[in-house]
């Protein structure tokens, strides 16, 4: 449902203002999206990360500060999430947390950033996505064809990786759904133009009659599916 999908935004946000070195509003928004959702060890890895690099700032003597044990606790546990259960993955967080065991900041920091990107990337312009949904549901039934077309891109990955993750397959069933029903609007438009050139034409009125009666519910549809 699109209130369970709230977290990753936040999520997404407070990478965004860890990455501006941000660090009060960073972990404000990892400590909201894991009030949400207190089993999203993604947002709370984030959180590990972001009070780790705060307490780095302006600090006198870098080697005095320890990297926090959430840090390494909450990699441990993304790591046991089945879709990391990838040989590449495995040997990424392996190398990652033998990283960690040493206060080599210097070396520690790029390569912390550097995964954090990756955990966002996995299913790609995830944000994008969300905002796709939030524009149907909100902005409802009037998401032209051609703005629809401008998100496919968003949707679709050729990167063979990702086509392992039911996530994708979903997202990318639901969008045609939508897709679908914008479809399904322009066949109507297309039938009564058919009828305004030839009103007595049988097989238009027919098609026309049969797509009206079934409009409402394949919108009721799409609302119970993302909703």
């Amino acid at each position: 449902s699109m209130s369970e999908k709230y977290p990753d935004f936040l999520n997404y946000h407070g990478l965004a203002h860890l990455f501006l070195n941000e660090y009060d509003n960073a972990i404000n928004l990892f400590k909201e999206a894991i009030r949400l959702n207190p089993n999203y060890v993604e947002a709370q890895f984030n959180l590990g990360v972001a009070l780790y690099k705060s307490a780095l700032e302006g600090v006198k003597d870098p080697q005095a500060v320890a990297v926090p044990a959430r840090v390494s606790i909450y990699l441990k546990q993304v790591r046991d999430l089945k879709k990391y259960r990838i040989p590449h993955w495995r040997k990424s967080f392996n190398q990652l947390l033998e990283l960690l065991k040493d206060n080599n900041h210097e070396m520690i920091i790029p390569q912390l950033e550097q995964f954090q990107l990756r955990l966002v990337d996995l299913m790609g312009h995830q944000e994008k996505i969300y905002e796709f949904y939030l524009r149907f549901l909100f902005g409802g039934i009037d998401l032209s064809l051609p703005t629809i077309n401008k998100y496919e891109r968003y949707f679709i990955d050729t990167n063979s990786e990702h086509n392992h993750y039911p996530d994708y397959w979903n997202d990318l069933g639901t969008f045609n759904l939508i897709k679908s029903r914008s479809l399904y609007q322009k066949a109507m438009e297309e039938l009564e133009k058919a009828l305004s050139l030839a009103p007595e034409f049988e097989d238009a009125k027919h098609n026309l009659k049969m797509t009206k009666s079934h409009e409402k519910g394949f919108l009721i549809l799409l609302r119970a599916i993302l909703k």
